[in-house]
């Protein structure tokens, strides 16, 4: 993934939770969760701890958004438009 996990970040300020608390209910350190925000994909365990504790799959919680640049005007579905 390239760029910034924004969608973690969100889940977690939605919890009111700071960075060292999010970790302790995921039984991660707080290194791996600031790394993972910043788009470092995690080790496959720590992924799933995340994951769960967001109660979401592994797959959306990664999932990237397309690029703007990767989409055409045939296929605007699921792009995002530039205003």
């Amino acid at each position: 993934m390239s760029g910034r996990n924004v969608k973690l970040q969100e889940l977690r300020i939605e919890r009111s939770w700071t960075l060292r608390v999010a970790a302790r209910h995921m039984a991660v350190s707080p290194t791996v969760l600031f790394n993972a925000e910043q788009g470092v994909m995690p080790r496959v365990d720590h992924a799933i701890q995340i994951a769960t504790t967001y109660r979401m799959s592994v797959e959306d919680l990664w999932k990237s958004a397309p690029d703007a640049e990767s989409c055409s005007p045939r296929k605007p579905v699921g792009c995002r438009q530039l205003s």
